[in-house]
């Protein structure tokens, strides 16, 4: 979708780009959620390739697992059941 951004409405062009980084973000966690080991580029800067950090947090029997960008370094974590 192109916006032209000389009619005054950034505010469009910058939720629609969230939203595409968002939707990334979520399929990013989605095939690290289910492959630690797998190569996905960072949804933000699509330069770097994500690192994965298994967190376990163990009064409730879970993992987080941080996803992160060492280009740009944007975060995101999602929270794993038990296995």
């Amino acid at each position: 979708m192109e916006i032209d951004l000389r009619d005054g409405n950034v505010l469009k062009w910058l939720i629609v780009t969230m939203k595409e980084v968002t939707k990334k973000w979520i399929q990013a966690g989605k095939v690290l959620g289910e492959d630690a080991d797998a190569k996905v580029n960072c949804p933000d800067c699509e330069k770097g390739i994500l690192t994965v950090t298994d967190v376990v947090i163990g009064f409730a029997g879970k993992t987080d697992r941080i996803l992160c960008c060492p280009c740009c370094s944007k975060e995101n974590v999602i929270t794993m059941g038990q296995a």
